[in-house]
């Protein structure tokens, strides 16, 4: 559970006067809450984002983690069973989809701070686990590449929400976006070019002549 600060605690985090900091939350100029009491608490690692922020030492890294937290937080059964890939997975298929998906989205945030090489490697080896994935448990290719339009919705919601949560620059929501959007679009094309060779294979298209066979 997140620890939350009053404003004597807050201030005295930030180096400033109690009095400084209910202006700065009256001028909108920090991020805070308000409990169901009416009173003003600050979330202990928001304000060190923002600190860092203020003095321009806060690193993509950091943004990143916080993030992930807040993307992952979204990720539930709940919101799963409405993904229409996710209703053609059967028990196994959803517990291991379930579980690849923390480490999807982690790949996704990790991608925010590395370079464009080492993200072109990644999203390689990505988009082949995923396609494989996907072939294992029958989904098709459209459906392959809607589990990463759905992540990828999550992790930019997440990314938007910190941002702005937070107070933090709009210039660096932009570029984090944009890197975000590239990776993943890496991931997709090679999770399409890698779903298209499997399938192509001549055990792959036996199981699925065998599969009509037995069906019909």
């Amino acid at each position: 559970m997140e620890k939350l600060l009053s404003i004597s605690k807050a201030a005295e985090m930030l180096g400033v006067h109690p009095t400084t900091l209910r202006l700065w939350t009256k001028k909108g100029m920090i991020p805070f809450h308000v409990t169901s009491g009416g009173h003003r608490r600050f979330l202990e690692e928001e304000l060190r984002i923002w600190s860092e922020a203020q003095e321009g030492t806060f690193s993509p890294q950091t943004v990143a983690r916080y993030a992930l937290r807040k993307a992952q937080e979204q990720v539930n059964e709940t919101t799963l069973k409405s993904q229409p890939w996710y209703q053609k997975l059967d028990e196994k298929g959803r517990e291991t989809y379930e579980k690849a998906a923390y480490l999807l989205l982690e790949s996704m945030f990790n991608a925010l701070g590395a370079s464009d090489e080492e993200n072109r490697v990644e999203a390689q080896a990505i988009g082949y686990e995923h396609a494989s994935r996907a072939l294992r448990y029958r989904l098709s290719e459209a459906d392959a590449l809607q589990v990463f339009i759905f992540f990828r919705s999550v992790a930019l919601d997440a990314i938007l929400s910190v941002y702005q949560g937070l107070l933090l620059p709009s210039e660096e929501v932009f570029k984090y976006a944009r890197k975000l959007l590239a990776f993943t679009d890496q991931m997709m094309l090679y999770c399409a070019e890698v779903y298209h060779q499997l399938s192509m294979t001549p055990a792959r298209q036996g199981a699925s002549g065998g599969a009509s066979e037995t069906s019909a």
